[in-house]
């Protein structure tokens, strides 16, 4: 999964947007976009998480806007995103997942 789309800086009440690539991996190969994937987005000030998601389009894509609510703090924002997709409705391991962490990605000003 890769991350693009945001800027340097926010302030609170804008909407930080994320543009989210997903993709299929096999033994370490990347293979194939990933449709119909759910991606998640969290961005965590200080003690304050807001997020946000949707789901990919036949492309692995999907854009993804996070509001920065006027209760969050400012400061260094941390961002994590998830990404799951059903493989087969089966009993036994039917979700691929991946996910990845962003330290300091931004910064949250009044």
């Amino acid at each position: 999964m890769q991350l693009s789309g945001y800027k340097a800086k926010y302030r609170v009440g804008d909407t930080a947007r994320f543009k989210a690539l997903v993709t299929r991996h096999v033994g370490g190969v990347e293979v194939a976009p990933a449709e119909g994937a759910f991606v998640v987005v969290g961005v965590k000030v200080g003690r304050v998480i807001v997020g946000g998601g949707g789901t990919t389009d036949e492309n692995g894509l999907v854009d993804i806007k996070v509001r920065l609510r006027r209760y969050l703090p400012t400061g260094r924002a941390d961002v994590w995103a998830a990404a799951t997709k059903e493989i087969e409705p089966v009993p036994c391991h039917p979700y691929e997942w991946g996910s990845l962490e962003l330290p300091r990605l931004f910064k949250v000003t009044r």
